[in-house]
């Protein structure tokens, strides 16, 4: 079932780190952050925010366990030397190091000294901040401007911002002030005027003067988006306006929020999509459906995927593996195993040959080669590349290492050397004499396993041996040179017929 409040996105781990997580059964958490830390603390270059920034798009990477930032030229502007970065808002990123907490500016600049067991994004430019077990919010030159007294608390909305003391919750204003009262056992930024709250085991609105908006009597409710809330009565969903007024009964089985309009529901165990009036104007048909993004909408029948336009006519038909949504003109794929993506008329423009992807963000997407990480642009072209990626080309000399990964996408072929052996001979081998290395190499093809291909130098000295194996009927591997035991130039040719 489609969740009205919760989804799965590919991405970078948020830096959630607390609070209280609201959800439709009112579960309070806290999220973890990335496992690895350093106690190795970066420089702290400044504690202002510069106000002449250039607003621009920031990348993060992650290059040796540690996180920087690339503009979308694939420039390094920020030197990977953090234990984590979250996303930018409003000019300041959350930052890790070692086990403690702070922000950055654009410039890679440290605001203040990263002194918190947890942090939020900053929104109407403050930000909340833990210490100890003690929530409270500090200003974008990094000093404590509320102080940390609260036993949860929610980033500013509409001037107001959700805090928890003993058990209960309620709402501040910007200068710390209690304006409605800790009496909610739970509680929600504002949104258009309201806020969700919750009364025992049921949910509903407060406005800003701390008044319940109707009764509370939802089971469930979800976030405003384009102006109607979901909500859920029983086991059936509809939707409030936003004066809390239910203006599409609660008779689906499940409804996500709206987008572009529309709004997927789910009747008998199909999805299909209704208008803000309510009105179904895609019929559910669908084994399962995702929002509209850019006048389009995956649709999945069978263990199909196409995509739909917004009259329900499928505009690209199911010859793909699994998809999602359009996201700056192109959607991804996987086929096999592996990740690309497509444009509008269906047709593939970048290969199958990932492990992983994100969606496109201003130009670039996030790939994958095994735990190794990178940055393609739209043509396909890679901007950046942790130093275990290798991109290499047909009849072309690449180095490799061991567990390093090679991708010549013109092929889609994938190469890894995942063993080194000297002097020693592995099962199902056999040693034609001392001293040889025998280097084994494993082979993907279109998100497969082609094969192992073993190489084998009898002599270092004079570096012979049985080093060119044919593979996948087709290609002929190469080991050209050895450096160090440990670094391998090869060459990828194709035969001729």
């Amino acid at each position: 079932m489609i969740n009205i409040l919760l989804s799965s996105r590919l991405k970078y781990p948020k830096i959630f780190i607390f609070l209280f997580i609201l959800g439709l059964n009112g579960a309070c958490g806290q999220l973890s952050m990335p496992a690895s830390a350093s106690t190795n603390e970066p420089q702290i270059v400044s504690s202002t925010v510069s106000e002449n920034i250039a607003p621009k798009t920031l990348f993060p990477i992650v290059q040796d366990d540690k996180w920087g930032l690339i503009d979308k030229s694939g420039q390094v502007v920020v030197e990977p030397r953090f234990d984590y970065i979250g996303d930018f808002k409003e000019g300041l990123a959350t930052i890790k190091v070692g086990n403690k907490y702070g922000y950055i500016n654009k410039s890679g600049q440290v605001i203040g000294k990263p002194m918190f067991d947890g942090v939020e994004n900053f929104s109407q430019g403050l930000a909340p901040i833990k210490v100890g077990y003690k929530y409270g919010f500090i200003g974008k030159t990094g000093q404590i401007v509320i102080q940390p007294t609260f036993g949860g608390a929610r980033e500013f909305k509409e001037g107001l911002a959700a805090i928890k003391v003993n058990g209960k919750f309620g709402y501040i204003n910007k200068l710390g002030k209690i304006v409605i009262k800790p009496t909610f056992d739970d509680a929600r930024e504002f949104e258009s005027g309201l806020a969700t709250i919750k009364v025992g085991n049921k949910y509903g609105y407060i406005n800003k003067s701390g008044q319940v908006v109707g009764k509370p009597m939802f089971e469930g409710a979800g976030y405003f988006n384009e102006g109607l809330r979901a909500i859920r009565i029983g086991y059936k969903y509809g939707f409030i306006n936003n004066s809390g007024q239910i203006v599409i009964k609660p008779t689906f089985s499940d409804v996500y929020f709206f987008n572009e309009g529309l709004a997927r529901i789910k009747v008998n165990g199909v999805y299909g999509f209704i208008n803000k009036l309510g009105q179904v104007v895609i019929k559910p048909t669908f084994r399962d459906v995702r929002e509209f993004h850019e006048g389009l909408a995956v649709i999945q029948e069978g263990d199909k995927y196409s995509f739909i336009n917004k009259l329900g006519q499928v505009v690209i038909t199911p010859t793909l593996g699994r998809a999602f949504n359009f996201k700056d003109g192109l959607a991804r794929i996987i086929v096999g195993s592996k990740w690309g993506f497509i444009d509008k008329t269906g047709q593939i423009v970048i290969k199958p040959t990932f492990d992983s992807v994100e969606d496109f963000k201003d130009g670039l997407a996030q790939i994958k080669v095994g735990s190794e990480s990178g940055y393609i642009d739209k043509t396909g072209r890679v901007v950046w590349q942790s130093n275990k990626i290798i991109l290499a080309t047909l009849n072309e000399p690449f180095q490799i290492k061991r567990k390093q990964s090679a991708i010549l996408e013109s092929e889609q072929l994938q190469i890894e050397v995942i063993s080194v052996q000297n002097s020693l001979c592995p099962p199902k081998f056999q040693c034609i004499r001392e001293g040889e290395l025998i280097i084994l190499v494993k082979i993907m093809k279109d998100g497969q396993e082609l094969e192992n291909v073993t190489l084998v130098l009898y002599s270092l000295s004079i570096q012979r041996g049985e080093n060119s194996k044919t593979f996948g009927g087709k290609y002929t591997i190469s080991l050209v040179e050895v450096q160090g035991n440990d670094t391998f130039t090869l060459v990828v040719s194709k035969n001729n017929k």
